[in-house]
């Protein structure tokens, strides 16, 4: 059973890997002329729902019982001042 999760996976990673390619190939290579005619504010606004649905979509699977081991070093990252040094012992 172990096995099958494992695959499946691997070809989760494959999708999303072939999704930026395509979207790589479709916005840079200039022979390839899709989607010119949008407006580049409606561009902007649907990259950036996408971003937060991927956000969103990554942050529930986090596991929150395996964060709450980690609070001290999440706070420290989130931090904008970085931790005290430790005593210096001679």
């Amino acid at each position: 059973m172990t096995t099958f999760f494992n695959h499946f996976q691997n070809v989760y990673f494959l999708v999303i890997l072939g999704m930026l390619l395509v979207g790589f190939a479709l916005r840079n290579i200039p022979a390839i002329d899709v989607a010119n005619d949008i407006n580049k504010e409606w561009s902007s606004a649907l990259r950036s729902i996408a971003l937060v649905v991927i956000l969103v979509h990554a942050g529930l699977g986090l596991d929150a019982q395996v964060n709450f081991h980690f609070i001290s070093g999440i706070k420290q990252l989130a931090s904008p001042f970085p931790p005290p040094p430790p005593p210096f012992n001679s």
